[in-house]
C-alpha cells in the first residue's frame, strides 16, 4: 500500500490521497504480467526414457501476509 503524508493539513487527507493515487496506480499496473507459461516451462532430461517436457498449464496465485505464493498445474510429456 502507499504511503503519502498530506502536508500543510496536519496529517488531514492522507488517507484519502494514498486511496486515490493506489488506486490510480491499480488500474493502469494490475494486473502485471510476471509469468508466462513458456517461461516456466521446460525439459528434464531423464537416462535412458528421453526427455519429459514439464507444461504449465494453469497459475493461481496466493497472497499472504506479506509474501505471494504462486502455484504452477504442469502436464507432463514425454519428448
Amino acid at each position: 500500500m502507499l504511503n503519502v503524508k498530506s502536508h500543510g493539513t496536519g496529517g488531514i487527507g492522507g488517507g484519502v490521497m494514498a486511496k486515490l493515487i493506489q488506486s490510480s496506480i491499480d488500474k493502469k499496473l494490475n494486473p502485471i504480467e510476471i509469468l508466462t507459461f513458456d517461461k516456466i516451462s521446460f525439459g528434464v532430461p531423464v537416462q535412458k526414457s528421453g526427455n519429459l517436457r514439464m507444461k504449465a498449464v494453469g497459475v493461481r496465485p496466493e497472497i499472504g501476509s506479506g509474501v505471494v505464493n504462486i502455484h504452477i498445474d504442469y502436464e507432463l510429456l514425454k519428448g
